[in-house]
């Protein structure tokens, strides 16, 4: 996977969400529980292997101009 946005607003990570399903990408939000409250993480993919994540993650600089981070997915 490769997370490109983390948001304490739900609407924020929606927004991104949507511009890139609208682009093709498989992109979806992961609300995440924290002591801080909730986290609301973008993320695209999943990729069979962390090379095709790499790939995918330098795809997403060039054309989205995001700077994503390869994560594991569960």
């Amino acid at each position: 996977m490769v997370q490109v946005g983390s948001f304490s607003k739900r609407g924020n990570a929606d927004g991104l969400q949507a511009r890139l399903a609208k682009r093709g990408y498989h992109a979806f939000v992961e609300a995440v529980r924290g002591p801080n409250g909730t986290i609301y993480r973008v993320k695209v993919g999943p990729r069979p292997s962390r090379d095709e994540a790499d790939a995918l993650r330098q795809r997403l600089i060039d054309e989205e101009k995001l700077q994503g981070i390869i994560v594991g997915h569960h």
